[in-house]
């Protein structure tokens, strides 16, 4: 094989790879961003379980919807269950009594940590 020609090859071959894992980093870089927001959101709130408080952190609709945009239908399905789970489970942990404190319903709180648990596996970082 001439050498100009194998050179040119390699040189080819070298750039396309170099673009293939380029734009893997790219992608891998934007979903990190994006998941980062959620995990820390998540993050506080199992703090702040721990601690007896419940915080306003909660996982936004839109925050989840940016992730959903990059992942693939089937992932993309199962975060959107992970998340209307977190969600019911937060809106039926309990509610404020009459003094203004917040009272979790039996079993609710635990049911809570479970589900944020669940969503932290879902939402790793890459």
């Amino acid at each position: 094989m001439n050498p100009v020609l194998s050179g040119l090859l390699g040189v080819l071959v070298g750039a396309l790879l170099g673009h293939w894992f380029a734009l893997g980093r790219d992608k891998r870089k934007e979903y990190n961003d994006r998941v980062e927001i959620i995990r820390k959101m998540l993050l506080i709130e199992k703090n702040n379980l721990k601690n007896g408080d419940v915080g306003s952190n909660v996982v936004k609709d839109d925050d989840v919807l940016n992730l959903q945009v990059l992942l693939s239908e089937r992932s993309a399905s199962k975060l959107s269950k992970v998340h209307s789970d977190y969600i019911s489970a937060y809106e039926n942990a309990g509610d404020y009594n009459d003094d203004g404190m917040y009272e979790f319903n039996p079993g609710a709180k635990r049911n809570l940590e479970r589900v944020i648990d669940l969503y932290l596996k879902h939402a790793k970082i890459k």
